[in-house]
């Protein structure tokens, strides 16, 4: 019995409610609704095409998920959101792409403008729903964009995973035991990697440890309690929650940015001179005077560790 125009519509709300305002012309048959009443209710400008097969229903201002959805429906099944696009998603890194990025199970031919198609052979357990999206799980993302990106940016993607409680140790190493595509990159990677990352609370925090690296100074620990130096539970280095420390000299500082540094350089302009006045200071003491001090002093007296 054909559906009526009313429950028609009601059933494309429902539907839509749930899937940040879009919907697959294959849904709405599959519960009823006749594909003459689906194009009857394009031509009124009620469903609005975003890919074939797939609308927005009643408007078109989607938020970023109802266009990632839109995008892993109009693939077909089977199809999940993933590479760049996923860690967007997952919110480990961020990328503004023109092409949204889903893989499709190989076979499967075609192309569609505003999306990246990869083939891809998925496991069942590389595919998750995350925020009502079908997407790559963190592991398998993580191990996709090894092979796309620089490995300084499948770090910062390790580092905002394990910040986010995101990061799932058997899963990686399930990962690496199917040698798949950027598994020697991710090995490498996770070589070059400091294991204070894992503690730093923020970007700017890891960037503190590279610039450390980069200037040849002592690499510090991250986020150290000193309960001794203060009441009991406090974190006495410094009065931010971001600092720095080394346990084999009495030294500590922040490495948070003052109120003044507005970019990602400044920041880190900020940073290597925090890094450089701690190691110039006498005892390790922070230096919050920039008299008498330079980098070549810095360095001079610079202790051994």
């Amino acid at each position: 019995m054909p559906t009526s125009s009313t429950l028609a519509d009601t059933l494309m709300v429902r539907l839509a409610a749930h899937q940040h305002g879009v919907v697959a012309r294959r849904q709405l048959l599959a519960l009823g609704v006749s594909g003459r009443q689906v194009d009857l209710r394009e031509q009124r400008g009620i469903l609005r095409r975003q890919y074939r097969g797939v609308y927005a229903v009643g408007h078109e201002q989607l938020r970023p998920e109802g266009r990632r959805l839109a995008a892993v429906l109009a693939c077909g099944a089977g199809a999940a959101l993933s590479h760049r696009s996923a860690a967007t998603h997952w919110r480990v890194r961020y990328y503004a792409l023109a092409r949204i990025e889903v893989t499709v199970p190989r076979g499967r031919n075609g192309r569609m403008a505003g999306i990246r198609i990869r083939r891809r052979r998925l496991a069942d357990d590389d595919v998750t729903v995350h925020d009502g999206v079908p997407v790559t799980t963190v592991a398998r993302t993580l191990f996709d964009l090894a092979s796309d990106v620089r490995r300084t940016e499948l770090a910062g993607a390790v580092d905002e995973a394990h910040r986010r409680g995101l990061y799932d140790q058997a899963a990686v190493d399930a990962q690496l035991g199917r040698g798949r595509n950027g598994t020697v990159a991710f090995r490498k990677m996770l070589a070059e990697r400091h294991p204070e990352r894992e503690r730093a609370r923020s970007t700017l925090e890891t960037l503190g440890i590279d610039l450390f690296g980069v200037h040849g100074l002592p690499l510090p620990q991250i986020n150290v309690w000193f309960p001794e130096l203060g009441e009991p539970g406090a974190r006495s280095i410094c009065s931010g929650p971001t600092s720095a420390s080394w346990s084999s000299w009495t030294a500590g500082t922040s490495i948070a940015s003052g109120p003044s540094s507005r970019t990602t350089g400044a920041r880190a302009s900020s940073c290597s001179r925090w890094a450089m006045r701690c190691c110039a200071s006498p005892g390790g003491r922070r230096q919050t005077s920039r008299s008498g001090w330079s980098p070549t002093s810095a360095r001079n007296s610079r202790p051994d560790v």
